[in-house]
């Protein structure tokens, strides 16, 4: 508990929750009409694009790079969230790190073209503004803060930053699969709870029912 009260505290992860909120108070005070805040939103959202494509493809470099010039004896273990017998059950692996840090770079890569469809369909679709200006805003920073970046771009290592080492922390505690996995525990609890509770609610029936028979029985005797 102190721990997960430590990190909601943290002063550097409290500002960047209010970025979004910065970056839509900004857009808003900016004075452009609204065609022309439409095509500055669309110019961010592009020029963030472009810049991180440009990060992804020299990370990918760049661990291509790394992976012929150090060996393979470092292994990284990991825990994911998989399908088994039709449950989701965390499974652990072990990779090398050329293999954790291209798992890593793809599992990005889909977060970030998910999140871009469904901003530019929500931009679209219905003429939102300000979730394109925030994402182009806020996806630019988590790439440069990302764990990959900081490694093979800005050339960090968990020796200068603890949070270096891998396996790296979760860039998101509530991904889709973790969320199927918590939602499953919690229905196996409550079921086996609601299941204890049902047998003892009928143990202490027989038990009463038998109380009920032995009087009965001892008052027929007497009788």
């Amino acid at each position: 508990m102190s721990g997960g009260i430590a990190d909601m505290m943290n002063p550097k992860d409290l500002l960047r929750s209010f970025i979004p909120l910065g970056a839509a108070w900004v857009l808003s005070q900016l004075p452009l009409s609204e065609p022309s805040k439409v095509l500055l939103v669309r110019g961010a959202f592009l020029a963030q694009s472009i810049a991180c494509m440009a990060l992804t493809m020299a990370i990918r470099m760049s661990i291509a790079r790394r992976a012929k010039e150090e060996s393979d004896s470092e292994l990284v273990t990991v825990e994911a969230t998989e399908v088994v017998d039709g449950e989701m059950k965390k499974v652990k692996e072990q990779l090398t790190v050329f293999q954790y840090d291209s798992k890593t770079l793809r599992e990005s890569t889909h977060q970030h073209i998910l999140g871009s469809v469904i901003v530019v369909v929500m931009h679209l679709q219905y003429e939102y503004t300000i979730p394109l200006w925030c994402f182009s805003v806020m996806r630019g920073l988590q790439h440069w803060e990302a764990p990959l970046c900081k490694v093979h771009v800005r050339g960090l290592s968990f020796k200068e930053d603890e949070t270096l080492k891998r396996p790296f922390g979760s860039g998101s505690k509530f991904s889709l699969y973790e969320m199927i996995y918590r939602a499953q525990s919690d229905m196996k609890a409550s079921q086996g709870t609601a299941a204890s509770g049902r047998g003892a609610k009928k143990a202490s029936k027989r038990e009463a029912a038998a109380a009920v028979f032995e009087k009965r029985r001892d008052s027929a005797k007497k009788k």
